[in-house]
């Protein structure tokens, strides 16, 4: 969660999914294929599931 809290533009962090495997990340202008990467780099395996502009 640090990862992307850190992360240029993020508002909010939370963890959801019925087995507490999913990071949500809002924000505005967040670079999400970066965010990403980085993810992948420090955990091992992240994917990008949704990308909604609001």
């Amino acid at each position: 969660m640090k990862i992307a809290a850190g992360t240029s533009g993020v508002v909010s962090v939370a963890i959801e999914g019925e087995k507490k495997d999913q990071v949500v990340v809002l924000g505005e202008g967040v670079d999400a294929a970066t965010l990403t990467s980085l993810l992948r780099k420090k955990v091992g395996h992240a994917s990008l599931e949704l990308v909604h502009d609001v």
